[in-house]
């Protein structure tokens, strides 16, 4: 059951404070305590697409390669903390630059194609599973 924190404070005669407030958000809220990796994202991309990594990592414009290869970069990019060079760097060795231009590829793509986003939905769920 959800508490609020103003019931929460009434239950437990507490004033409303910072404090407080912390404690009712960590029961409200889960963590995931396990980051993602980008082998995980890689992993998980590469088995929805069924390529490879190789293939994801390769200079190949093939096109199941490529979306695979946006689609890596785009969700190293929303659930990772590492910089734009980095991501390029592990997916194939690529630079900042073409990692940026994969998001854009992918956020466009993602506001015309329902099936696309449900691909992605079901590739997120799929990291999801990995996390916990």
């Amino acid at each position: 059951m959800q508490w609020g924190l103003l019931a929460y404070s009434i239950v437990y005669n507490s004033s409303i404070d910072i404090r407080l407030a912390e404690r009712v958000i960590k029961r409200a809220v889960k963590v995931d305590d396990k980051p993602l990796t980008i082998d995980d994202i890689v992993e998980t991309v590469c088995h929805h697409y069924n390529v490879t990594v190789t293939a994801v990592n390769s200079k190949s414009r093939k096109r199941d390669y490529v979306v695979a290869r946006q689609v890596t970069m785009y969700l190293a990019q929303k659930y990772t903390k590492m910089p734009a060079s980095r991501i390029g760097k592990l997916v194939g060795n690529r630079d900042h630059s073409t990692v940026i231009h994969s998001c854009t590829k992918v956020e466009e793509r993602l506001k015309i194609d329902a099936g696309f986003s449900d691909e992605l939905v079901s590739i997120e769920n799929g990291l999801k599973v990995k996390r916990a």
